[in-house]
This record gives C-alpha cells, structure tokens and sequence, in this order.
C-alpha cells in the first residue's frame, strides 16, 4: 500500500518560536473533514493571546491547496506519522490538543510521541466509533443516515447537517456556511479503521496528564463514550454545557479554550 509520504502538511505556526515565558507549544490536531484552518481565529487568538506558541496543522491530503477528494489508502498510521512529524519540528515540550478523530489518533501515537500533556476533545475512542454510531442511529436517525450518505458520497453533505453535526442550533446561518465550505472529503480507509478498534498505551501509564472534553450538546461523541476514554488515560473529564461537537468553533467555544487554560495551570505544565 502507498505511504503518500510525497503529500506535504499544511502547518500554521502562531507566536512565538519555541517556548515563551516557561510555557510549552500547544499543537493543534483536527478531526475528520477539517484542516489545520478550524483553529485559526478563535482557539490560535485565544491562546497566543495567553503567551502560548501554537501549532496547527492538517494531516496530509487535508491542506488547502490539496485536491478536494484525498487519495482513500490514507489511513490512521500515516496520520499517526503526522502528528510525529509535527510534534518533532517543535522545541521544547508539547503540549498536544487534538479533536474528534484527532483525538484518536493522538491516543494511537502515545508512545511514539511524548507531549507534556494531552488534551482530547470530543475523541472519537479506541473502542471504534461503532457504538456511538449505533446511539446516534436511535437518538438522531435523520443525523445518522445523512452522515453515512455523506461518507459515502461526500458531495451529498450539506450546510444543515453541518450545524446539526458540529454546532448548536443557535449558531450565526454565516458561521455555518463557512464552516461548511471548507470541509473535505476523508479518506475512506482513515474512516473505515476509525469504526473498528485500535491499540492505544494509557496516558497515565506513560505519566502524562490528560484532559477530555466534551460538550453536552454533542450528538456523535456520547458522553458514556468519552467516560471510558478518561478512565483509561486517568483523564480529567469536563462537561462543557451549551457546547455541540465542534468544540472550537461553536458558539461558545471560549468555555473550552477557558477549560483548557484552568487546566494546563492545575496540572502546572511548563516549559
């Protein structure tokens, strides 16, 4: 199988070179059909703003500049070498803050990365994503089919199943429809593997701490889910109210930027 090893990441550096002021570098992992671009504004202003450098980036084939339509052999191992590649350009320790299918494949690379400290947002979980599919089949089944279609054929995902996929209902009709203009298509194989189980090392066996975060308005990552990913990492659990899936773009994503820093100063990770 291909490595398409000659795709270049896409990766956005905000503030300043190496750590500032004792504090580590936060590097941004985003989930499926988004890119490095769901950070900027919000989260990067946010916590630059805070004396943080940043790092965002898209796994390869999720750059701007990339066909629309990513080769289908991509999968989570070449994501896995992503997220090691990024982490290895940074001086300095790391902070890793990674969403949704992010977050599984920073829980994949524990082990072969060492971040100071690992905060997942609404991560899709080692278990594999069958279960959760199977809650969104009863509780939503509108949701559910439009999300299989939209796997399927991606051309057939819509402005309305964004909103109801990754934000609140009272999210800005503009807000919605930018996000949804950037959004790409996954590749087959990074979505077939993220449904089926995947090897994981604990964060609290390597000493790392960990936060997950999930918002009680969140229809594809349940709560029960997100429950068993903190007991297996030792995490720190935060139930966000007010908050859907798209934890950094939503309408109040300062409560999770807000929840991150309370965090990353009771755990006194520093540079």
């Amino acid at each position: 199988m291909p490595a398409f090893d000659d795709i270049p990441l896409e990766i956005l550096k905000v503030g300043p070179n190496g750590p500032a002021e004792g504090r580590p570098t936060l590097v941004f992992a985003h989930g499926a059909f988004a890119g490095a671009w769901i950070w900027l504004g919000g989260f990067l202003q946010h916590f630059t703003e805070k004396g943080y450098p940043c790092v965002a980036f898209g796994f390869r084939g999720h750059a701007d500049g990339d066909p629309e339509t990513p080769p289908n052999g991509i999968g989570l191992d070449q994501y896995v070498q992503d997220l090691k590649e990024v982490v290895a350009g940074v001086d300095g320790p790391v902070v890793v803050v990674a969403h949704s299918m992010g977050g599984l494949v920073a829980q994949m690379a524990l082990g072969h990365v060492a971040p100071r400290a690992l905060c997942l947002l609404a991560p899709a979980p080692i278990e594999g994503m069958a279960w959760s599919n199977t809650q969104l089949a009863f509780a939503d089944p509108h949701l559910w089919f439009a999300a299989l279609q939209t796997a399927l054929e991606p051309h057939s995902a819509t402005p309305d199943m964004t909103r109801r996929a990754m934000l609140s209902e009272d999210a800005p009709q503009a807000m919605v429809e930018a996000i949804f203009g950037r959004l790409r298509a996954e590749p087959t194989l990074a979505l077939s593997q993220a449904h089926m189980p995947q090897a994981a090392v604990s964060a609290q066996a390597l000493g790392i701490p960990t936060l997950v975060v999930r918002g009680t308005r969140d229809k594809l990552i349940p709560d029960d889910v997100c429950v068993r990913t903190a007991l297996y990492h030792g995490a720190r659990y935060e139930r966000l109210p007010e908050i859907a899936h798209g934890l950094m773009v939503d309408t109040h994503w300062q409560r999770c930027a807000e929840a991150i820093e309370q965090w990353l100063g009771d755990v006194a990770v520093s540079a």
